[in-house]
């Protein structure tokens, strides 16, 4: 049976809420993406095909592509004219 008055106002700020969470979400992934895919573009690898691998790992995985790539790549390579990670 439907509630006279229509839905609770609690039930309607509760699904605003998750909706707002869940676009907030996909924007800062996105974002983190794009600033990751960019990034892996401008270093240099040791090995020839790492940049490749580490392009087609953001791509494909979107963002859980580009956390790893943060926690793991990026300390592998790095920019022109740093030095080599140890």
């Amino acid at each position: 049976m439907a509630h006279p008055d229509g839905p609770p106002v609690v039930f309607i700020a509760a699904i605003i809420a998750f909706y707002a969470l869940f676009i907030g979400l996909a924007i800062g992934l996105t974002v983190l993406w794009i600033v990751e895919l960019i990034d892996c573009t401008k270093r240099e690898f040791k090995e020839p095909n790492e940049k490749l691998i580490w392009i087609l790992i953001i791509v494909l995985c979107h963002g859980l592509g580009a956390i790893v790539y943060w926690v793991v790549g990026r300390k592998k390579g790095r920019l022109p004219g740093e030095a080599w990670p140890v």
